[in-house]
């Protein structure tokens, strides 16, 4: 004789649904993922109504339940009763966030550098997840902008993120520093910031000293009127445009990470140190010897001069441009270098 084992019709019933309603988002493109975790409880639902459907349907026979009808009821009790508690400590609402979540382009508000005739020098410190491009700006104050990808839930949300303060700013006598800023990073799959790019327009006549972390930097130059020194963990990016004389010295390991479209004089970058004896290279005083009267001994033999040794730093090396004569110098050091003249004559 057949027998039903309860549980079987809410079991395709649930199927049928959700498979539909799959199928009906995927060809429309939408989500249906908030769709279903609303109306889950609706698997209790079918399950209890097939319960009183058969017990009413079936007064003569007696409600039995196999071990399938038993396993088909405990994945839909404890699935809904699970899929409950994590919604009840906000995991399937974050989990739901993170389904829903999409990756917004934000322009940041950005903040006017101070125009103080006193600043000599700008000291930039970026050490953090942040694309940096710095470019020389005449006749115009400097200034501080920045776009930020934010993961959001809609556009709305992510705008909330306009106010996103770039850098701390400190004047301090003729110089002036800058810390540029990570982007912050929400908990519980809130809107946060994935990358972050800033752009800092620096007055000509400044002198610039950057601090950079592993992201790269892009420095855009016209005719700098102040000396710059850069230090970074990332690949360094330069384009010298304008007409004025510049000198550059980079500092890299390997030949092959020098580029550009300027011609690069190489040296191996060299360090002095003694081969033996004092710090100056000289050779120990060799010890005196006696002098055939008791309690005396032959004046010391003057110690030996030794030149020091000049030894390589390994794969180390020294990259020189220069467009003119006279004019800034630019020390660049870092794992990549590439410097573009724009000039249109780059020696």
């Amino acid at each position: 004789m057949r027998q039903w084992r309860v549980g079987t019709f809410s079991m395709g019933a649930m199927l049928l649904v959700f498979g539909i309603c799959l199928l009906w988002g995927a060809v429309n493109g939408y989500s249906i993922v908030s769709y279903v975790l609303q109306w889950w409880p609706l698997t209790l639902v079918l399950l209890g109504v097939e319960v009183i459907l058969y017990t009413y349907l079936r007064k003569t026979e007696r409600l039995t339940y196999d071990l399938m009808s038993i396993a088909l009821i405990f994945v839909l009790g404890v699935g809904s009763f699970g899929l409950y508690a994590l919604q009840s400590v906000g995991v399937v609402e974050a989990a739901q966030r993170a389904l829903t979540q999409s990756v917004y382009e934000v322009e940041l508000d950005g903040e006017t550098l101070p125009n103080d005739a006193a600043i000599r020098k700008v000291v930039i410190d970026n050490p953090g997840d942040t694309r940096l491009t710095i470019h020389n700006v005449k006749d115009t104050p400097g200034k501080i902008a920045g776009h930020l990808q934010v993961r959001a839930a809609s556009r709305g949300e992510a705008e909330l993120q306009r106010g996103f303060d770039i850098a701390t700013i400190a004047e301090q006598g003729e110089q002036l520093f800058i810390h540029v800023k990570k982007p912050e990073t929400v908990p519980a799959f809130g809107p946060s910031g994935e990358s972050e790019s800033v752009e800092l327009f620096i007055p000509s006549t400044w002198s610039v000293e950057v601090q950079n972390g592993y992201r790269p930097l892009s420095i855009r130059t016209l005719d700098p009127q102040g000396n710059w020194t850069v230090q970074s963990d990332g690949e360094v990016d330069v384009t010298l445009a304008g007409q004025g004389a510049v000198a550059v010295e980079a500092r890299t390991r390997g030949e092959r990470n020098l580029g550009g479209n300027v011609q690069w004089t190489v040296e191996p970058l060299q360090t002095k140190k003694p081969r033996n004896g004092t710090a100056d290279g000289r050779a120990d005083a060799a010890p005196s010897a006696p002098s055939g009267v008791p309690g005396e001994l032959a004046p010391a033999s003057p110690a030996t001069p030794t030149p020091p040794d000049v030894d390589r730093i390994d794969g180390e090396l020294r990259g020189h441009y220069h467009r003119g004569t006279g004019g800034v110098s630019m020390f660049i050091e870092s794992r990549m270098i590439r410097v573009t003249d724009s000039s249109g004559n780059p020696a």
